[in-house]
């Protein structure tokens, strides 16, 4: 790599443009940090040490090594030299492309390897050899010219170099003669030089910023791997060693292993001696095929596992997966557990764990996957988004700087020029001038005036319906494209053409007369224009083809036309212009990706090319490295994560345990890394890009008018302003400043003064309100709080002693306690349906019970009853005879239920007395007008009508009682910790609609162009089997061959099975006669029909393309696409590989880009609440658990206050404990506490087991020593004081319990536990530490959105056992994963809502009896039933609310409470100057001086306060903006106001980097006394007229901020400093 660009810019310099690279160069990990303020060495471009380099070469231009070291730094420092080096890179690069592992010697699917010519192979060989020779030249070129490793400038010192180095290197190692097969494997690493490319490209510098500088932050995410991966990984190995190995075993009596050697149906064999209760003698023991994917136990449990059926033993055997995934050893332990957290996998994984101990294994497993997958790894993604905010917003202010200084040297380049041409007396021509002259060239060129034809066009344009028209054909097109479907008959076919010829003639007509109308110069300018332009090309062109009878795939391109549909929907419109902003900041971010793609493809053929044959029953897998279209699909396939692990099973079998690095590094690098740093531009671009708010559209309505600058300009004038008059400057200083015609303008103000005066009387009128409702509460709680004392009395004097509140009897016997109804009785008005007044005693009567807060937690109670009763509702429970007592109680609940919303019409009114004038759901306290009583009252109506018609025994009333299941979402308006997250996404429905949209468009271009290419092509031919089953028929290739008939097979060898004791032929029974051969003949039916994903019309496009944008089965799709032929012919593999960038394409688009829009949109959502709260708290916790997390954060930064003994020999012991290399031998042996548990294998060594219980002894009485010295040492109250002593004392006493139980089942769990000591590295690590906390401050959030998610889990459980408990099973609908019960239901749930394997559930639920000869009937039995077609709607649903929303809910969180964490460490000084300019921000938020401003203020007033204590004039993001205010730690309380002084202490604090919390008591009260004066003095100016008028008067520095002259910059260093020396 070049090293030109690090000299210092030099304006004057013609080469100074090549400063920029600087940045590039110290990204990369340069050196050379420190000499761009040292001047260039003279003659060169940059500075160079004195030094020789390699001691030889030095720089004195007489000598021969001076000459040939200058030689070499000029060539070096040619551009030259550079575009060589990137040539030859970019030769090699393609050169490798051509790379053929299948004609690699010893590969190949061929016996023995392959063994011909070995293609291109050759000649990347051949090159190799050039290339290593060009790439030394360079190395030694550069070596010589800076030096090697010593100097300040050398060769080593730049990261590129570096890397540069190791590629020749090994190159030169791996092409010496004689080197062995292991070294020349080496040579793999050739494939890193595209990464030279990275440095070249300027725009670079942000994303190699952001990776280099998350790398701290990865390393700390990766320690906490470390940290969870260890707990995790010992912990599986207690729970699952070797037990994964189990497996059900046929005995086969009399018979030995030699026996079954060569049966095609034995996976694996044992002798045993049965224990079968009979005397029998050692045995055969055979592991079937059909048997080795189930795990079984030989235990049982209160959940117990497999047990084998009689006639099997459960027997060791291998692990499952080609024996990688097991907990037999902590390495193995760590791999399983990393693909667990990727959510690929995991539950066959799971499943197995289940069958081989016992059921309640899912406890670990959903612990693992939901911490690991949903917590751990989006840390990754949270420090990706904080280091790239950071790194884009410092790019930006240097590219606004270095932008400032290229115009202010123009500006002084042409005022220069314009003198020296006035000087030489020449013709100047001002602006003014000029636009005078193309004003006057304009009307000379409309002089001529339009034709006739021109202005018929015109006119025809500018017809209002000329733009709807069109707008309703483009609807009408996209209709009839969707409209086509496979099977359709021909006129059907025909129509819908006529329709398209007739649609495409018209938008030809619509191009023509707009050209014509409006000039082609005109047309040209608006983009839309062009792109209708060529889809009607595009259309024209396939017109004409079609009519000569060729096919094109052109036809697909019509519809493109529906993006037409953006022009007249705005919402849209502006929401892809926020895409369109985005992917256009993508450029060097895709060259990142396809870059990291590419370089792992080659490294893939190099490793596993050719290597896979034979992996899949015989053939190679659809995913290998074969070629490079095929290694690039894999590698992709592996970053969206979709069954990356059987990639990672076959390359292990091929290439050994170690491939795994491979593979786990492709994952880490590419998806938690690459990938989240697109999802990191796209959150940051999104919250600066987003123009769709309401507000702002109309703001732009009033720019667009031109409004109220004269009245502006009129105002400003006035030196001082009474209240009201500062309070009219603020109300119109809202408005844009514009200027207006003066009659309009008196118009325009005549309107506003009107309006402000409606504002001003609704206020006053709201104010009174509120003022009366204060002083009722006050006199109703004064009431209530002398009737509970009285009450207390009563209870105590009747002898129940004191009654303490909250107790019992307080709670059952105190007085009602009002508050649970939206508004007090007599503020209602009209009468509640039409015959209840407020004074009615019926009316007060219901009043008073609803408005009983108790009231509310009898029906809270009920409704959890309730929801209880109906998951045990299950098929089986239904069908015994205790369904009637479940109905019986179902009539109970319901009728209670009623009873609540009768009383609660009665008491609010069912729509209120103003519902014409205010509208349906408004804040009136009427019963429909409250959105959670209209879902109430929908679920009980339901309930009532179902029990009504249920006597009728119709089909739709049975679906009106699975309508209850909707009950338990009536805790969500009872639960604050619930209702605030709901709340929070309803704030995110509009954008997530516009989300969901754009979702729908994509979905539906991409549907309707796979049925352009893909219509009817993934059918193929099956037949039925005796079952009733659909079974493949892979001899049929054509849809005319595909008839009912006869299946003849001749010639089939007879073999007796030796285990089941039979002959493959039926019609013999005895094994002498089961020889020589035999024929079969059967009549099979057969049916031509299409896969389950395919594009035969668009309800299938469109569902199969959503299950594609989930990831899961999108590469069965694509490969279904890839074979594919025609309509007419079954699948073909590998027919046209190229189609898969189709997919690819389309998994880009959805998967990568529009569904992480989902996540932008509830982060930004989350931002804008976080903004509005003043406190920058989290919009998933109510007050009190904000208020917990503001405990427990200062709890985190408590220390215990030190109590030192008195007594000589304890003081001795105390200093010895609390020293810091006592501390540090305790953690390093923690350490090897937790490598001696982590070295356990399976079946190790009885020697190796001895001597890890001697070293397990040995910790545990170093523990014990540690905790008996400082019991000694402290007081027991200091000592328990202190959390983690409580929490060491555990450890020690579980490790004594442990050591006294010996070798029982319960000592191996406290063993377990004793795993916990590890934990004590958190309070050292200080990385480990602040993410442990972000985990701990999350808690809250966590629970409140863990909550919705099981509530709605808990809803579609019962719903599932409702509609699918009695569905046939099936590949996917199994055993384990099924709807049989609410325990099994759940679980599935669960699962899904990782994502894995959904859509095969969904398509096994789906079955009917011409696919698997289920039963149909209403009364079918359990088991035997047929699925239902709409079971799209109900896995659907449930995936996009629980996975598109719900859990991007936690990646907010986790995001929200990182940046929480991650606080500045260092602060600037604050001036008395500062505090001015705070003050003067204040007033323009508080002009009546009145020392309070609305919490949601805050924002505005960090954004006018200038730095270091604002924001003012500075480029800020949202994340930075809620970070900002987060760091505030604003302490209001309760208060929805923010207090002057407590504002002016939290904004000091923070520039000044003080963490008040962290403090001393001491310090802190020093802090606050010097704060506090300081805010004293600063409120008494704040009001001052002399203030006031600076403010308006003053002058300004060009900002609009106020200049105080003759202050001294004195800072608050006398009342601060204090802080700063105790830090």
């Amino acid at each position: 790599m070049s090293d030109e660009g690090v000299k210092p810019f030099d304006a004057d310099d013609p080469d100074a443009g090549t400063h920029l690279d600087t940045k590039v160069s110290k990204i990369g990990g340069s050196g050379y940090d420190d000499l761009e303020a040292i001047p260039p060495t003279p003659g060169f471009k940059r500075f160079y040490g004195e030094e020789r380099s390699l001691g030889y070469f030095s720089l004195e231009e007489n000598t021969v090594p001076g000459k040939i070291r200058r030689a070499c730094i000029k060539i070096v420092e040619s551009p030259w030299f550079e575009n060589l080096i990137l040539a030859a890179i970019l030769i090699n690069t393609i050169i490798l492309c051509t790379m053929e592992p299948l004609k690699m010697e010893g590969r190949g699917c061929e016996e023995g390897g392959y063994q011909g010519s070995p293609g291109n192979n050759k000649a990347i060989e051949d090159s190799e050899a050039f290339f290593t020779t060009l790439f030394t030249l360079e190395a030694v070129t550069k070596i010589i010219a800076m030096g090697f490793i010593l100097d300040r400038t050398s060769y080593l010192k730049d990261g590129w170099n570096v890397m540069d180095f190791a590629v020749v290197v090994v190159s030169i190692i791996s092409a010496m003669p004689g080197m062995g097969e292991g070294v020349s494997s080496l040579r793999v690493i050739r494939v890193l030089r595209p990464l030279r490319a990275m440095s070249i490209l300027p725009g670079m510098r942000v994303l190699i910023g952001t990776m280099i500088g998350a790398i701290p932050m990865i390393a700390n995410v990766m320690l906490f791997c470390v940290f969870f991966f260890t707990v995790f990984g010992i912990l599986g190995m207690n729970l699952y060693m070797g037990v994964l190995r189990n497996r059900c075993f046929t005995v086969v009596i009399e018979s030995s292993c030699a026996d079954h050697a060569d049966h095609e149906s034995n996976a694996f064999c044992r002798e045993i001696i049965p224990n079968f209760g009979e005397d029998l003698n050692v045995t055969a023991a055979v592991l079937l095929t059909d048997d080795e994917e189930q795990t079984c136990t030989n235990t049982s449990m209160s959940w117990p596992g497999y047990l084998c059926p009689e006639g099997m033993m459960c027997l060791k055997a291998f692990n499952p997966n080609r024996g990688i995934t097991h907990f037999d050893n902590i390495a193995h332990s760590w791999l399983t557990i990393f693909q667990c957290i990727t959510l690929e996998g995991w539950t066959p994984l799971m499943y197995h764990a289940m069958d081989a101990v016992t059921g309640w294994s899912v406890i670990y497993f959903v612990l693992l996957v939901f911490t690991g997958g949903f917590f751990l790894l989006n840390l990754a993604l949270a420090v990706i988004t904080e280091v790239y905010d950071e790194e884009n917003t410092e790019a930006k202010e240097d590219a606004a700087e270095e932008a400032a200084e290229k115009e202010a040297e123009l500006d002084k380049k042409e005022a220069e020029a314009a003198k020296r041409r006035k000087e030489l007396g020449l013709d100047v021509v001002s602006e003014d001038d000029e636009d005078d002259v193309d004003h006057l060239k304009a009307l000379n060129l409309s002089q001529a005036g339009p034709s006739p034809l021109q202005k018929l066009c015109q006119a025809i344009i500018e017809h209002r319906f000329f733009g709807p028209f069109f707008v309703g054909c483009i609807a009408v097109n996209t209709l009839v494209l969707a409209m086509e479907y496979d099977g359709m008959p021909s006129s059907y076919a025909k129509g819908l053409d006529v329709v398209n010829l007739i649609l495409t003639i018209s938008f030809i007509l619509e191009m023509v007369t707009k050209v014509i109308g409006m000039g082609f110069e005109e047309y040209a300018k608006d983009r839309f224009n062009l792109f209708d332009a060529a889809v009607v090309i595009m259309s024209i062109v396939e017109l004409a083809l079609s009519a000569g009878g060729g096919l094109t795939a052109l036809r697909a391109f019509r519809i493109l036309r529906v993006l037409k549909l953006i022009r007249s929907w705005t919402s849209l419109q502006n929401f892809l212009y926020t895409i369109y902003l985005t992917v256009m900041e993508l450029g060097n971010f895709t060259f990142i990706v396809i870059l990291t793609i590419f370089i792992f493809a080659l490294l893939g053929m190099q490793l596993f090319g050719g290597k896979m044959c034979g992996l899949d029953d015989g053939d190679t897998p659809r995913h290998n490295f074969d070629t490079l279209i095929w290694a690039l699909v894999t590698v992709f396939q592996v970053l969206t994560g979709e069954d990356w692990n059987a990639v990672m099973y076959d390359g292990m079998k091929v290439g050994g345990s170690w491939s795994a690095l491979y593979f786990v590094l492709l994952l880490i690098i590419g998806q938690f890394l690459v990938l989240n740093l697109f999802v990191a531009i796209l959150l940051t671009n999104f919250g600066e890009h987003e123009v769709s708010d309401e507000m702002q559209d109309a703001r732009l309505l009033l720019d667009n008018v031109k409004f109220f600058s004269t009245y502006m300009s009129k105002e400003t004038g006035k030196a001082e302003l009474s209240p009201a008059e500062r309070a009219e400057r603020r109300f119109w200083a809202n408005l844009p400043d514009k200027t207006l015609k003066p009659r309009v303008f008196a118009k325009w103000l005549k309107l506003a003064t009107k309006v402000k005066a409606k504002l001003e009387e609704e206020q006053r009128k709201k104010e009174e309100e509120a003022a009366e409702l204060v002083r009722r509460e006050n006199a109703l709680r004064a009431a209530r709080k002398e009737a509970e004392e009285q009450n207390k009395k009563d209870l105590e004097a009747k002898g129940y002693g004191q009654v303490r509140e909250g107790s019992l009897i307080s709670c059952f016997n105190c007085a009602p306690q009002p508050g649970g109804a939206p508004k007090l009785l007599w503020k209602f008005e009209g009468r509640s349906l039409g015959l209840f007044s407020v004074n009615n005693y019926v009316r007060r009567w219901c009043f008073g019970v609803v408005d009983d807060k108790k009231f509310d937690t009898v029906i809270m109670f009920f409704i959890i009853l309730s929801s209880l009763t109906m998951a045990f509702e299950s098929p089986k429970v239904l069908e015994s005879s205790t369904a009637d007592t479940l109905e019986i109680i179902d009539w109970v609940f319901t009728i209670i239920f009623a009873l609540e919303m009768v009383m609660k019409l009665i008491a609010f009114g069912a729509v209120g007395s103003d519902f014409r004038k205010k509208g349906l759901f408004c804040d009136d306290g009427a019963y429909i007008r409250d959105p959670w009583n209209c879902m109430d009252g929908f679920i009980v109506g339901i309930s009532i009508i179902a029990k009504a018609l249920s006597s009728g025994g119709l089909e739709w009333v049975r679906a009106l009682r699975t309508m209850r299941v909707l009950r338990p979402l009536r805790v969500i308006s009872r639960v604050p910790e619930l209702k605030v997250v709901v709340n929070a996404l309803f704030r995110s429905l509009p954008g997530l609609g516009n989300v969901f949209l754009v979702s729908l468009l994509f979905w539906l271009i991409f549907g309707i162009l796979g049925m352009q290419l893909f219509m009817g092509s993934f059918a193929k031919c099956y037949y039925y089997d005796d079952s009733g089953a659909l079974m493949d028929d892979d001899d049929i290739e054509a849809k005319s061959a595909c008839i009912d008939g006869w299946h003849n097979v001749t010639g089939i060898s007879r073999a007796w099975d030796a285990i089941t004791a039979s002959c493959n032929d039926g019609s013999i029974s005895t094994e002498g006669l089961c020889v020589s051969t035999y024929s079969t003949s059967e009549y099979r039916l057969r049916s031509w029909r299409s896969q389950d994903m395919n594009f035969d019309n668009v309800f299938n496009a469109m569902q199969t393309l959503f299950e594609m944008s989930t990831t899961e089965g999108w590469t069965a799709v694509m490969y279904m696409g890839v074979d594919s032929r025609s309509p007419d012919m079954a699948p073909k593999r590998d027919n046209n590989p190229p189609i898969a960038f189709f997919f690819l394409a389309f998994m880009i688009v959805a998967n990568f880009f529009i569904l992480n829009l989902f996540i932008g949109i509830i982060l930004d959502n989350f931002a804008q609440i976080s903004e509005e709260s003043g406190d920058g708290g989290s919009a998933t916790m109510t007050k009190e658990q904000k208020l917990w997390v503001q405990r427990k954060t200062q709890l985190l930064g408590e220390q215990v206050k030190k109590d030192y003994p008195t007594d000589p020999t304890r003081n001795a012991v105390y200093n010895f404990v609390e020293k810091e290399p006592f501390e540090y031998f305790i953690m390093f042996v923690i350490l090897l506490n937790a490598v001696m548990m982590a070295c356990e294998y399976y079946d190790q060594p009885d020697s190796w087991t001895n001597a890890l219980e001697i070293m397990g002894y040995i910790f545990g009485a170093i523990f014990i020593g540690e905790a008996a010295l400082k019991l000694y040492a402290m007081n027991p109250y200091v000592y328990f004081a202190d959390r983690w002593n409580c929490f060491d004392f555990f450890c020690v006493f579980i490790t004594v319990l442990g050591w006294g139980l010996g070798g029982s089942g319960s000592a191996s769990v406290l063993r377990v536990l004793r795993l916990a000591r590890i934990f004590r590295l958190i309070r050292k690590l200080k990385g480990l530490r602040m993410l442990f906390n972000t985990l701990l401050i999350s808690v809250p959030g966590l629970i409140n959105i863990g909550s919705l998610l099981f509530l709605l889990c808990f809803v579609f459980a019962i719903l599932g056992m409702n509609l699918f408990g009695k569905v046939k099973f099936g590949e996917n609908l199994n055993e384990h994963a099924n709807f049989r019960n609410f325990g099994q239901s759940l679980l599935l749930l669960l699962r899904m809502v990782t994502g894995e394997a959904w859509n095969s559930v969904m398509y096994d639920c789906m079955i009917t009896p011409a696919t698997s000869g289920c039963d149909d009937s209403s009364d079918c039995a359990i088991g035997e039933c047929c699925g239902s077609q709409g079971a799209p709607a109900y896995f659907i649903a449930f995936v996009v609310l629980g996975t598109f929303v719900t859990l991007n809910l936690l990646i907010a969180v986790v995001v929200d409470n990182f940046s929480n964490q991650k606080r500045e460490e260092e602060g600037e000084d604050v001036t008395d100057d500062n505090i001015k300019e705070f003050e003067v921000a204040w007033r323009r938020l508080d002009p009546e001086v009145t020392g309070y401003i609305p919490l949601s203020e805050v924002i505005n007033l960090i954004k006018e306060t200038p730095p270091p204590m604002g924001t003012y004039g500075t480029n800020i993001t949202r994340m930075g903006m809620i970070r900002f205010m987060k760091n505030l730690n604003l302490q209001t309380g309760d208060s929805e106001f923010l207090q002057y002084q407590d504002a002016l202490s939290a904004f000091t604090t923070r520039a000044m980097g003080i963490h008040v919390n962290d403090l001393s008591e001491e310090t802190k009260d020093e802090v606050k006394q010097s704060l506090s004066f300081k805010g004293k003095m600063s409120m008494e100016s704040l009001g001052s007229a002399e203030a006031l008028r600076g403010h308006v008067d003053g002058a300004s520095d060009g900002r609009g901020i106020a200049v105080v002259n003759g202050r001294s910059r004195s800072s608050l260093k006398p009342g601060l400093s204090i802080v700063k020396e105790r830090l």
